[in-house]
């Protein structure tokens, strides 16, 4: 399997996926120290996963799947390998971009700690931190060979609209309801909501504020949510592998 990755990545070495992961991710922290005050801390971290993951997870995808997509993967096409572990090796390198992102987002973090020391600007601890940091990552996973999926069959500008409509949109909307756990782009701002104490809509975690619920600080969504989200990576790489073997074989 390590020589799947090792192939797939090299791919990668002088495509502008590299940069954009790591560049459009330094520059998204930049803005959201430049455009907050107070909710530094919480902007930094609601942003990151209602808007500025959702872009960078859904262009990778599409650029890692151009990359043997757009000569319709004739350089594979006639070789004696798996298809399925061609697939799945290109889902870990779209894996590896978005755990790039989310250890960039824990940089910025620990960055503002270390700069700010402005009384006003509510905080947010360091262990909650930490979590949030692996929810969102464990939340996503399962969107990378589906947007690998979709970066082959409807192109770039469908992918990122698709991607910002459902976790931009749609996810934090149902994130707030009792039925979160049927709408998976819903399970990262359902499943931070006691985290981070922030709702979806970017609001704090209390009384008087729209749509907020006593359940929303509720800690029993956060294994609910992880455990769907490990089973949906799991149902996501199989059938894109195994329609990838297929388109392969046709």
């Amino acid at each position: 399997m390590m020589r799947y990755y090792y192939s797939e990545n090299l791919k990668t070495k002088h495509l502008f996926v590299r940069k954009l992961t790591v560049y459009g991710s330094i520059i998204a922290i930049l803005l959201i120290f430049l455009l907050s005050s107070d909710f530094l801390y919480i902007h930094l971290f609601n942003w990151w996963y209602v808007i500025i993951l959702p872009v960078i997870i859904s262009f990778s995808c599409v650029l890692l799947s151009h990359i043997d997509g757009k000569m319709n993967d004739r350089a594979v096409r006639g070789l004696a390998v798996s298809f399925k572990n061609i697939w799945i090796a290109k889902s870990l390198v779209g894996i590896k971009y978005l755990v790039i992102a989310c250890f960039l987002l824990f940089a910025g973090y620990i960055l503002f700690t270390v700069v700010m020391s402005d009384a006003r600007i509510i905080p947010i601890a360091f262990p909650n931190a930490l979590l949030a940091l692996f929810v969102i990552l464990v939340t996503y996973l399962w969107q990378v060979p589906l947007f690998l999926f979709l970066g082959y069959k409807i192109g770039i500008f469908l992918s990122i609209a698709s991607s910002l409509l459902f976790n931009t949109i749609i996810g934090p909307i149902v994130a707030a309801k009792s039925y979160w756990f049927i709408c998976p782009f819903s399970y990262p701002g359902r499943v931070l909501c006691p985290i981070l104490k922030i709702m979806p809509n970017g609001l704090l975690l209390e009384s008087g504020n729209p749509s907020f619920t006593p359940a929303l600080g509720s800690y029993t969504v956060v294994p609910i949510g992880i455990i769907l989200s490990v089973i949906l990576l799991i149902i996501s790489m199989w059938v894109t592998a195994y329609w990838y073997q297929n388109e392969e074989v046709k």
